[in-house]
């Protein structure tokens, strides 16, 4: 079974970041399987949700969102286009949310969940996050 708890400590003692873990998701994620709120500084796992997962995929995505966290917390350890990135959010059902003066717009899209999950998962942050959770998985498999 994965060690959340040591694997956090861990990644948050060698980063030197202030961060909370939860396993309690926040209303509107709880069929995610992990997501990093910013503004409470929590990296937040569905364990419960991840429970018959494998461990090297549990690790994956522990790990996608503790590097969330080192993108928002230390934007300087990261390119301009990832910062950039970060100020966009897409979902896979064409929301989109854009951070304007530390405020969220939002608006909708049209097209097709094909179209959103791949624009989604080509967005500068993703990319290294995917990048950095399979290199971490891939050790603990």
């Amino acid at each position: 079974m994965l060690d959340y708890e040591r694997y956090f400590n861990q990644y948050r003692d060698d980063n030197n970041l202030d961060l909370m873990l939860s396993f309690n998701m926040p209303a509107g994620y709880e069929s995610a399987n992990g997501t990093f709120d910013v503004e409470s500084k929590t990296v937040f796992i569905n364990a419960d949700y991840l429970k018959e997962a494998p461990d090297y995929e549990k690790a994956f995505y522990f790990f996608h969102e503790l590097r969330h966290s080192s993108q928002y917390l230390c934007p300087d350890l990261f390119s301009s286009a990832i910062n950039r990135s970060l100020q966009y959010i897409v979902m896979y059902d064409g929301t989109c949310y854009k951070i304007v003066n530390g405020k969220c717009c939002e608006c909708k899209l049209e097209g097709g969940e094909d179209y959103f999950t791949n624009i989604y998962l080509g967005q500068p942050y993703e990319v290294d996050a995917n990048k950095y959770a399979y290199e971490q998985a891939k050790k603990r498999r």
